[in-house]
């Protein structure tokens, strides 16, 4: 995430066990090693993302996959290509997904200079790294064998959390969007569901909460939850958010359109 490569030899033990495939997210990653190699070459495929604002950014939308599979490498053309291999004639359902000259120009000059652009993030992400002196920020972490990473961004206004039991990882937690000025936070979490029904879920937003009130001193902690999920808005309100409206934006799920609800929790309800 962010650049830096996760420890790829559980994962490459876990899909040989169960014979699974494994697909790496490198959006951020253009160059990044773990123990030495490139991310995008431990799985099946690596999928990049040359978006304007990733390390190696085209104008507009762009991406690639990498992938030393024939047979993956012959479907996937295909599919980005009307489902064809020869004109006219579609072996599968496809989508019109070719990388147009404009975004291939600029990338082809830019990767002859991946490894200054490289070196440019890794030198102002040791800047900050030295020069950023307050105990509110926490700094990125390095894992052993992925050293050789590259800074995507350097994110002080996030924080994430992994909540374990019985050394099992259960899910993550965070907070996105913290606002220093206005002394507020989005809160967002995800589970497995091993977590059902074990009450984690719930103790992990209650130490959230407390991190969030506490340690970084803020005023109030929102989500945002779709308009169907009742589930989850139980849960939020158990940990004590408050309704507080309707969102501006809506999302298409489907052809239909469904609102989204705000709530928060400010600081002195927990």
């Amino acid at each position: 995430m962010y650049g830096q490569a996760s420890d790829m030899k559980p994962i490459m033990e876990l899909s040989k066990e169960y014979g699974l495939l494994v697909i790496e997210d490198c959006a951020q990653s253009h160059g990044a090693c773990f123990e030495g190699k490139m991310t995008g070459t431990f799985g099946i495929v690596g999928c990049f993302s040359f978006y304007p604002t990733k390390n190696l950014g085209a104008f507009g939308d762009a991406g690639a996959i990498v992938t030393d599979d024939k047979y993956f490498a012959e479907q996937v053309r295909m599919i980005r290509n009307y489902g064809s291999k020869v004109k006219y004639y579609n072996d599968v359902e496809g989508l019109n997904s070719r990388l147009d000259e404009i975004q291939a120009v600029l990338l082809r000059v830019k990767l002859k200079h991946i490894y200054e652009l490289n070196d440019e993030r890794k030198n102002l992400a040791k800047r900050y790294s030295e020069g950023i002196q307050n105990n509110k920020v926490i700094l990125p972490q390095i894992r052993k064998g992925a050293e050789d990473f590259i800074i995507h961004s350097f994110k002080e206004n996030e924080r994430h959390f992994a909540f374990i039991d019985n050394n099992e990882y259960l899910g993550t937690i965070s907070l996105k969007n913290i606002s220093w000025k206005n002394k507020n936070a989005e809160y967002a979490i995800v589970t497995r569901k091993k977590a059902q029904g074990t009450g984690a879920a719930r103790k992990a937003t209650e130490e959230i909460l407390k991190y969030a009130f506490q340690e970084l001193e803020l005023h109030k902690v929102y989500l945002n939850v779709l308009e169907t999920n009742k589930k989850a808005q139980h849960f939020y309100e158990k940990c004590g958010f408050l309704y507080e409206g309707i969102a501006k934006e809506v999302v298409q799920i489907n052809e239909k359109y469904y609102d989204l609800l705000w709530y928060g929790i400010i600081e002195n309800r927990i």
